[in-house]
């Protein structure tokens, strides 16, 4: 008898609307939305945490790619500026230097004259260069690479550290 009072109860709230679950048991009313608004939630969620740990992989990747190329750029202005030394060499040295037919006397103050020269506009052509790159690189590093690791824009004012205000609060 209590399993036909069971069963009259199901088929009634079956025809309300409501739905038996997993074992066979019908909530009361109003709470079968209530469990698949939870589980719908709950999927919200997931997808949520799924979606933002595929964006992070993908800014990690490229961002170590982005990292190793700049600092194969590096790389390739240093050759860059070895490559200009020779050059400056060749043009200096060998054209200057040696091809001007003179007495071993006079080609040694030629070529010790020339190589003076050589030297000069290397070190001075080269480290004005040299300089100038690193630094710009050395500061795009910083800014576009290594900040971005920091730096959040949630338009929050910066306030650096500062032991007055931290002295002045104490005081307070």
């Amino acid at each position: 008898a209590e399993e036909e009072a069971d069963e009259a109860a199901r088929l009634e709230m079956t025809a309300v609307g409501s739905s038996p679950n997993a074992e066979g048991e019908v909530a009361a009313e109003g709470e079968g939305a209530a469990a698949e608004e939870e589980e719908d939630e709950a999927e919200a969620e997931l997808g949520e945490v799924v979606v933002h740990q595929v964006i992070h992989t993908i800014e990690f990747v490229l961002g170590a790619i982005s990292n190793t190329a700049s600092y194969l750029r590096l790389w390739a202005l240093s050759l860059a500026h070895s490559q200009l030394a020779e050059l400056f060499k060749d043009m200096i040295l060998t054209d200057i230097g040696i091809k001007m037919g003179l007495s071993n006397w006079a080609q040694g103050i030629v070529l010790w004259l020339a190589f003076s020269l050589w030297a000069i506009i290397s070190v001075v052509v080269l480290m004005v260069m040299e300089n100038l790159s690193s630094f710009l690189h050395a500061l795009r590093l910083q800014w576009v690479e290594f900040q971005n690791k920091f730096f959040y824009g949630d338009g929050q004012k910066y306030e650096p550290f500062n032991f007055q205000k931290i002295n002045e609060a104490v005081e307070e």
